[in-house]
């Protein structure tokens, strides 16, 4: 087993190079400056597997940059982050070496060519007039020159270059398949031991948003279209079993035109099916494709009758330069017409008088009180629609006690909150809030309350309330007839459980329903964000995560909503002061979120400021913060700061004296301090 984990981790680390490409880092074997430390002489070098750097004199290898470039400490979130980089890499944590057996072999992915035939494709060119060949196929002395086909004729076959590592021969010899098995001859040929690359690619890395691509099987074909029309682009995929390479390249050029489809007209319809099969595949991936020779659409063949494109060029050059260029042109002006609509929503002169209206939309433009006066000050007056707002701590400290608060007193004020909770069910949530109300009816005629009469919300699941004293009774009746009448009817609560797990297609769907059916737009909590279900396959947690933030903020701005975001911290941030590296799984969150709220417990507040001067200070120093936090997390009132890390409508800063009474639900943003002075934010 040890053996195995070994392999898998060995195999991972030879991937150094792809991230390091895919995070901007260097490759090259010139020492340049590290990456870690302010480092002002080239000190680094990439090993291959690692990087050395001679100033720090310290390694970095995948799992340690990983670790760095998601807040994760390498050593406690190995496991993760070794599944991570295993998913990215396509490696199987079960992977054990073994010798493949010949068959097995054979189906193994070839490697990238790597032999340069660009002196042979030159030397073909000059004979390229001892045939007449292609010209008798229908192409252009145009597109033969600009192509550099040749003609070996040693071989009597011509050369079709790809790429300066791949091409095709052509057998210039019409035979029947009888000859060919006589003489030995094949109608294409390949290098030997070569893998088959499409033909014109760069049509696809260079395309842009008005692009128009024709897809032919070969790479005859995709020269007649140019012969007919040598305004359009092409590439041919040299083989229909290539067809799944035409899709991954357009995933990885992020493609946005559209692709029309000229693959063979075969006499058994195999190429009218692979048309459709490919045609799926595309549009599955959201690429636009049109076929050129759909019979069962158009129920006319375009093709007349040829059995590919080749043909079709033969029998009728003008036919098919004219059902091309038609289709290119129009589609072209589609894909103009459409790119300009979008330019001008872009636009901030057509965007004024929307914007005039925005700002006299009083209700959009209106804060949202928390019923938390210090907060709300401090946040420029409450929350705001179209926000995001994402509060992180770590466990223990408060978050879903003040974002319960929070929806509370937005639902008493008589308007609606939405509560996905994906930790805590129903009864939990209600139970927590009847605790609160019960310490804050105790503090109305006790300000200095010991809650000695009242309750916390485990000691309410279980019924205490029932058998407590005459006091206790009377807090629990207040407030839970307060709860019922001013707060429940507008809490909405849908929990995560066994038979329902939350994913943000379900949120969004939610929200929607509730507003088409209240026609009113309620306030979001969702507690928490790590826990919400992802339904993309091969994504690594931190891309999951990311991409439900960017989804939770278009949901904000789409139906004009607040959404309060309780998000998990990273275990290193328990003795820390937060900061933006707090927040666990992506980075996304620091750009994404309009409000970024943190918590911390107060006796933090400045140590990051110590001077420390030794290695032995600096140990002491720990070791003392740690015994801080550690005593301030067993206090019944936890002493705590609420950082405000980011705020699109307002100012950072820090908002301190907050007293959270954990056992009863409750976080109080005091108005005196602990001298009795009157706090001034």
């Amino acid at each position: 087993m040890n053996e195995n984990k070994d392999q898998v981790k060995e195999l991972i680390k030879e991937h150094l190079k792809d991230y390091a490409e895919e995070t901007g880092r260097p490759t090259g074997r010139k020492l340049f400056n590290c990456f870690i430390h302010d480092d002002t002489n080239a000190s680094m070098q990439f090993k291959g597997t690692y990087y050395k750097c001679y100033g720090c004199n310290k390694t970095y290898d995948i799992f340690s940059l990983y670790a760095l470039d998601n807040n994760l400490d390498e050593k406690a979130d190995f496991s993760r982050i070794k599944q991570d980089l295993a998913r990215k890499y396509g490696i199987s944590l079960n992977y054990t070496k073994t010798t493949l057996s010949s068959e097995e072999a054979k189906k193994k992915p070839k490697k990238d060519n790597n032999i340069d035939y660009t002196n042979y494709y030159k030397t073909s060119a000059k004979t390229i007039g001892e045939t007449n060949y292609l010209q008798e196929r229908g192409l252009t002395a145009e597109v033969i020159k600009k192509y550099n086909l040749g003609y070996d004729k040693k071989k009597g076959y011509v050369v079709l270059p790809v790429s300066k590592s791949f091409y095709i021969l052509r057998d210039t010899q019409e035979l029947t398949d009888e000859d060919r098995k006589t003489k030995g001859r094949l109608r294409y040929d390949i290098p030997k031991g070569a893998t088959i690359e499409l033909f014109n690619l760069k049509n696809l890395e260079e395309a842009d948003f008005k692009s128009v691509i024709f897809i032919t099987e070969s790479y005859l074909d995709a020269l007649s279209l140019e012969s007919a029309e040598p305004n359009i682009k092409t590439i041919a995929l040299n083989g229909i079993a290539n067809a799944n390479r035409l899709t991954e390249e357009a995933i990885k050029n992020n493609f946005k035109g559209y692709f029309i489809l000229c693959l063979d007209n075969d006499d058994n319809l195999s190429g009218q099916k692979a048309s459709r099969d490919l045609k799926e595949d595309l549009e599955k991936h959201g690429f636009r494709t049109y076929v050129l020779n759909d019979i069962s659409k158009s129920k006319t063949d375009i093709y007349k009758g040829n059995k590919d494109i080749n043909d079709y060029l033969k029998a009728d050059a003008e036919a098919l330069k004219k059902e091309i260029g038609y289709i290119n042109d129009a589609l072209t002006t589609s894909l103009e017409n459409e790119a300009k609509k979008v330019l001008e929503q872009e636009n901030a002169l057509s965007y004024l008088k929307d914007f005039n209206e925005l700002t006299l939309d009083k209700e959009l433009n209106r804060p949202l009180s928390t019923g938390i006066e210090r907060l709300d000050a401090s946040l420029y007056g409450g929350l705001f629609k179209k926000n995001l707002v994402i509060l992180g701590a770590s466990s223990g400290i408060g978050k879903t006690t003040l974002a319960l608060q929070i929806a509370d007193n937005i639902a008493s004020t008589g308007q609606d909150a939405l509560i996905f909770s994906l930790e805590m069910s129903k009864e939990e949530l209600i139970a927590k809030s009847l605790s609160r109300l019960m310490f804050l009816e105790d503090k109305k005629t006790n300000y200095y309350t010991t809650a000695k009469n009242c309750l916390s919300s485990r000691a309410i699941l279980t019924g205490a309330m029932y058998n407590a004293n005459k006091e206790t009774q009377e807090l629990y009746s207040k407030a839970y007839t307060n709860y019922r009448d001013n707060i429940a009817k507008h809490i909405f609560i849908n929990e995560c459980n066994d038979k329902n797990e939350i994913t943000i297609e379900e949120i969004e769907a939610t929200i929607k329903r509730h507003i088409a059916i209240t026609d009113a737009k309620p306030f979001i909590v969702i507690d928490y964000l790590q826990i919400i279900e992802n339904k993309q396959k091969g994504l690594t947690d931190i891309q999951a995560v990311s991409k439900i933030v960017k989804d939770l903020k278009r949901i904000a701005r789409k139906y004009e909503l607040t959404i309060l975001v309780i998000s998990a911290f990273n275990r290193t941030s328990n003795y820390q002061e937060a900061d933006y590296t707090s927040f666990r799984d992506t980075s996304t969150i620091e750009y994404t979120a309009d409000v970024l709220l943190s918590f911390h417990y107060s006796v933090l507040d400045g140590r990051d400021d110590e001077d420390i001067t030794s290695n032995a200070k600096a140990e002491a120093e720990k070791k003392k913060t740690k015994k801080l936090v550690n005593d301030a997390m067993e206090e019944d009132v936890k002493k705590l700061t609420l950082t405000i890390l980011k705020n699109r409508n307002g100012k950072k800063k820090k908002v301190k004296f907050i007293d959270f009474y954990g056992a009863n639900n409750y976080m109080d943003f005091r108005t005196y301090d602990y001298n009795n002075k009157e706090i001034k934010d």
